[in-house]
């Protein structure tokens, strides 16, 4: 009996020795693990669970340092260079420079701008040209209200459908009325005879037969 109790102590203790040098194992790897470094592309020591540039030429490639190793990596995607002779800045990532010093962006910005300034200036025409119609139709207007109140300001004629007839005699100058002709300074005056006097209640003269014509019946 005291055989196998020593045997179960035994095995215990061994059971807890294997347990404590697990335990200490997986602390002293996760020690190493976190007193591991990754280097960046300058040469740096980057910890643990930090992003850096790994080692190379590309400074648009970025990684995640993990146990020492780079991870999860993945590369920044740039814009299109607005030059055709471009060149890329050392250490920097999506930045570049343009030896010409043609720039097309620079060129769009200032075909924009100067496509700007054209539309404002056709646009200020514009209402010039609009505003000096109005003023000239207004002009107009007032011109015909003036001209319209001169002439109802004028002598009509009692007959509307005859003209004002000026007449010309030797005391000064007498419209004729309306059922009269015009008689001007170089109209023929017909004779004015006078009419035979007439007495109320008096018989017609006789009529007079020419005898020839009698003698025709």
């Amino acid at each position: 009996m005291n055989y196998l109790k020593l045997a179960t102590q035994l095995r215990k203790g061994q059971e807890y020795f294997s347990s404590i040098m697990k335990k200490s194992g997986s602390q002293k790897l996760r020690r190493m693990i976190r007193e591991a470094f990754c280097y960046d592309i300058n040469g740096n020591k980057v910890k643990h669970g930090e992003p850096f540039v790994p080692e190379g030429n590309d400074f648009c490639y970025h990684c995640k340092c993990l146990s020492g190793q780079a991870a999860q990596c993945f590369t920044t995607e740039c814009a299109v260079p607005t030059c055709e002779d471009y060149k890329a800045i050392p250490g920097k990532c999506c930045a570049y420079t343009c030896p010409s010093g043609v720039n097309s962006e620079a060129a769009e910005l200032a075909i924009i701008i100067s496509l700007s300034v054209g539309l404002v200036l056709l646009l200020i025409l514009l209402v010039f040209v609009i505003d000096r119609n109005r003023k000239k139709n207004r002009r107009n207007r007032t011109r015909s209200e003036v001209l319209e109140q001169s002439q109802n300001l004028r002598p009509r004629p009692l007959n509307n459908r005859l003209a004002v007839i000026a007449e010309e005699n030797g005391d000064g100058i007498e419209p004729p009325p309306p059922y009269t002709p015009g008689r001007g300074r170089y109209s023929i005056r017909k004779p004015h005879y006078a009419s035979p006097p007439f007495t109320p209640n008096e018989p017609p003269p006789p009529y007079e037969i020419d005898s020839r014509e009698a003698t025709d019946v």
